[in-house]
C-alpha cells in the first residue's frame, strides 16, 4: 500500500496548537487516514489546487 506525503502549513500548525489534546488527536487521526488512504478520506480542491486534496476537520 502507498502512503503519502502530508504537508502542514504553519499557520495551520499554530492554529491547531491552540486546540485541546483530544482536539489534536482527532486531527492526527484524519490526517493519519488521508496519508494511507486519500481517494476515501480527502475532497479534491477545485481550480488550480485541482491536485490537491483536503480534509473538513
Amino acid at each position: 500500500m502507498d502512503t503519502f506525503t502530508i504537508k502542514i502549513k504553519e499557520p495551520a500548525e499554530k492554529w491547531l496548537r491552540k486546540y485541546d489534546k483530544e482536539i489534536q488527536k482527532r486531527f492526527a487521526n484524519k490526517i493519519r487516514k488521508l496519508r494511507e488512504n486519500p481517494e476515501i478520506h480527502g475532497k479534491p480542491l477545485r481550480g488550480e489546487l485541482q491536485w490537491l486534496l483536503g480534509v473538513i476537520f
